[in-house]
């Protein structure tokens, strides 16, 4: 019975799908980066941007997902292609999820009181904030370069998110201790601290992905 499918010849079409997880990498960053400035001037306008950002990354997911299960259903692929579809459909996925956390976590801050400038550990916690966005960043650059070598960079460097939001934490700790009336205060900061490392985890899984995607003898498991 001759086989119907088409060859793995179809570069445009895995392109395109490349192309739209790009963007879709790309949105996931100015979220980021809209959530630092509504931190920074507590605008309730920049929470209505972050939720018509969130919804256009969240219909680029269901593209994305659509159009890999075409591609995969037209396509006779090889091993290398099956793992990229693999990798991109589990990489959109990290995407969607930043975009939901960062709109979930502009509306706590939007709840919560405003932080008092004076408050040092407020400039720790953007320092926290811009560390995640530059692993954001790399960890996008990795996937749309499928570049391993930036992968295990990124991979590298996220254990630097953690000890700087373990520090952080252990400062608050202390500040709450020693200030009790700061106790809201320091709490809103540890809730987005947190956020701002869940989300590095995100890039951690994405770069992993990338390395599967890329090496044919490296396994998810081993990952």
């Amino acid at each position: 019975m001759p086989n119907d499918r088409k060859p793995a010849s179809g570069k445009r079409s895995l392109s395109t799908i490349e192309e739209k997880s790009e963007q879709a990498g790309e949105i996931a960053v100015q979220l980021l980066n809209e959530l630092m400035n509504f931190l920074a001037d507590r605008d309730p306008k920049s929470i209505e941007q972050i939720g018509r950002n969130n919804r256009i990354l969240k219909t680029l997911e269901n593209t994305i997902t659509e159009d890999c299960t075409k591609y995969i259903s037209t396509s006779s692929l090889n091993a290398k292609q099956t793992r990229r579809i693999i990798a991109i459909l589990k990489i959109s996925d990290r995407f969607t999820k930043i975009g939901s956390l960062i709109e979930e976590t502009g509306s706590k801050v939007l709840t919560l009181p405003e932080i008092s400038r004076e408050n040092k550990l407020f400039s720790e916690l953007f320092s926290l904030g811009n560390h995640s966005e530059l692993v954001l960043r790399n960890s996008n650059k990795a996937f749309t370069q499928n570049n391993i070598s930036i992968a295990y960079s990124v991979i590298a460097n996220i254990n630097d998110v953690t000890n700087r939001y373990d520090d952080l934490f252990k400062n608050l700790l202390i500040a709450m201790v020693d200030e009790i009336r700061t106790i809201t205060e320091n709490m809103y900061i540890q809730i987005v601290a947190k956020e701002f490392e869940t989300i590095t985890n995100y890039c951690l899984t994405s770069c992993e992905q990338v390395i599967f995607s890329s090496n044919s003898e490296t396994s998810e498991k081993k990952l």
